[in-house]
């Protein structure tokens, strides 16, 4: 229905048409000047409103970047410190640099080993390349902890990656310990290069 057609759209804008609405009168097309001035405020500079959402976003990122912080600095102590509260120099390796090939391929090895009174000996592992081609082996010495060198002779299987010939090769042992009263672990580290003969 056209809005002429209505009944109660008797009037034009401005000329203070009345209507019966529910009891009470409303004024139809009237607009008076202090509306039309606020109505063009807030067209022209909206009231800046902070959802709650944008605050909580912001509040949560900001918590998320000091908790990457802390975590970070954290975590570049905690090598550090775990290396500092590990004993060092509590057990001692050294090998022969002459390594014995043997028929078969195996590798027969001479270590000396040492660890300080309160600790326990507990393996020695050792690595042993040339090339591409490797071989490991795990020897338990069951030393007495006495600050002594003991003497230690042990195999390393025949590598299954190829064979070793003589001469250079590349040899890396640990010697783990644990400590008596609390277990706390430590270990000797050795680098080292050696010849391989028949």
């Amino acid at each position: 229905m056209p809005l002429a057609q209505r009944p109660w759209a008797a009037g034009t804008e401005g000329s203070g048409a009345f209507r019966e609405q529910g009891g009470g009168q409303v004024k139809l097309g009237q607009a008076n000047e202090a509306f039309r001035s606020r109505a063009r405020q807030r067209a022209i500079a909206p009231p800046v409103l902070v959802p709650a959402v944008v605050v909580l976003a912001v509040v949560v990122l900001a918590v998320v970047v000091l908790a990457v912080v802390v975590l970070a600095a954290t975590t570049a102590a905690a090598p550090a410190a775990m290396a500092t509260d590990r004993p060092v120099g509590v057990a001692h390796e050294k090998t022969a640099k002459q390594v014995h090939l043997n028929r078969d391929g195996s590798l027969s090895v001479v270590t000396r080993l040492a660890c300080d009174p309160g600790w326990e000996s507990s393996d020695f592992t050792v690595v042993v390349s040339q090339g591409d081609v490797s071989t490991d082996g795990l020897a338990e010495p069951a030393i007495p902890c006495d600050s002594r060198r003991h003497v230690v002779r042990y195999d390393v299987p025949a590598p299954g990656n190829g064979t070793f010939h003589r001469g250079q090769a590349h040899l890396n042992g640990q010697f783990l310990v644990f400590n008596a009263e609390t277990g706390d672990p430590s270990a000797a580290h050795e680098q080292t290069t050696v010849r391989l003969r028949r």
